[in-house]
């Protein structure tokens, strides 16, 4: 894959980041994100495993920021990706498995097809992308942790179509 179509992935996956469409990422983008999911999958508001998720998302921003504690535009992030990918890769893989924690509501450390539509329909997946996607990553019926964990990969990291 081309470094450019990969770039270009990637400034479209910030868009679904930057929840307020104010064209950059900060800690707040973080707490809100976590927030967001948090509701969308029926937590309560602050609970635990939401405030590990906004402090999974915090570790990717500073990953991507190097470190800085400055917003980032969508060129930067995308840039950033490539430039630290180790680090962003180390920071997604921890964001997966606190995302993954969030939405599975029974606690079995596997998702079903309802806790996984809840978690796809509050990131803003489109409803036609959900039942396929969950298909392809659980043929048995139930999503395994490091299939999840994978799929979150190689999205934030702009290796999927």
């Amino acid at each position: 894959m081309r470094i450019e179509e990969r770039r270009a992935r990637l400034v479209t996956r910030f868009g679904r980041l930057d929840l307020e469409k104010h064209g950059r990422l900060d800690h707040a983008d973080a707490a809100s994100a976590a927030r967001r999911l948090s509701e969308g999958v029926g937590r309560t508001a602050g609970c635990r495993e939401e405030r590990l998720l906004e402090a999974a998302l915090r570790q990717v921003w500073d990953a991507v920021c190097d470190g800085r504690f400055e917003p980032v535009d969508s060129a930067r992030f995308a840039w950033s990706v490539d430039r630290y990918g180790r680090a962003v890769a180390v920071a997604v893989q921890a964001a997966a498995d606190a995302t993954f924690d969030l939405a599975d509501l029974d606690g079995h450390g596997r998702l079903n097809l309802r806790e996984y539509a809840a978690l796809c329909f509050a990131c803003g997946v489109p409803d036609f992308e959900i039942i396929d996607g969950f298909e392809r990553m659980a043929p048995d019926g139930l999503l395994a942790r490091d299939r999840f964990r994978e799929a979150t990969l190689r999205y934030w990291l702009g290796y999927d179509s």
